[in-house]
């Protein structure tokens, strides 16, 4: 997965993903596992997390929380798998 895509913006720094990356690629690797992650602040996270869960295809579920509909993460309808929420 090519991690360098997600470097521009106010989000989370290449070595931050990259450490984010490691840690997800250690769970979830049963059929059976089922992967929660709770995220504040929807942006380009969100998106490296949506592009990982369809990478990866691990059970995945995603609930991210932002306070700007402008700056939050588009068209979460699209993806079952995250629930965002948008309030100031």
């Amino acid at each position: 997965m090519d991690l360098s895509k997600y470097k521009s913006g106010p989000g989370l720094d290449l070595i931050a993903l990259k450490n984010l990356f490691k840690i997800l690629e250690s769970k979830g690797n049963n059929k059976t596992d089922i992967v929660n992650i709770l995220e504040f602040g929807s942006g380009f996270s969100t998106q490296f997390l949506v592009d990982y869960k369809e990478y990866s295809k691990k059970n995945i579920f995603i609930d991210s929380f932002d306070n700007d509909p402008k700056w939050c993460f588009q068209n979460a309808d699209k993806y079952p798998f995250l629930n965002l929420n948008v309030a100031p």
